[in-house]
């Protein structure tokens, strides 16, 4: 049996951000990492934060109702790591994240190449059920 995933909350400047970016969902949108909710904000070498709202609804996780995505991609030599976080709304309307989720393609990738920002999302869904 798969260990229960860690819900963390969301400081109150980053969910202020999340909101904003998060108003038409399925698109994705970049945000300055500063505004990475506080917990992330110490993952050394991040350059590009992402933020995209879901489409269809989810069933809840416990007591936590999933809703948008994170991603962050850091750099680390020559190497560019990517990170998918989930985002989900409790049952007394508290925000929470988890992850990283990274088992995916474009975990790892040479700096110097472009990948999708797409291809950065939906890495979650079979990992925390």
């Amino acid at each position: 049996m798969a260990k229960p995933r860690k819900w963390s909350p969301i400081d109150q400047a980053a969910l202020e951000q999340l909101s904003r970016a998060t108003t038409s969902p399925g698109l994705v949108y970049s945000l300055a990492t500063n505004y990475l909710p506080q917990q992330l904000q110490q993952l050394p070498g991040a350059v590009s934060y992402f933020v995209s709202g879901h489409t269809i609804a989810h069933p809840p996780i416990g007591v936590v109702t999933p809703g948008v995505e994170i991603a962050v991609v850091r750099t680390d030599g020559d190497l560019s790591k990517a990170y998918n976080y989930l985002v989900g709304t409790s049952s007394n309307g508290s925000v929470y994240f988890t992850g990283p989720f990274k088992n995916f393609g474009d975990h790892h990738f040479a700096s110097s190449k472009s990948v999708s920002i797409e291809s950065l999302f939906g890495h979650w869904t079979n990992k925390v059920r």
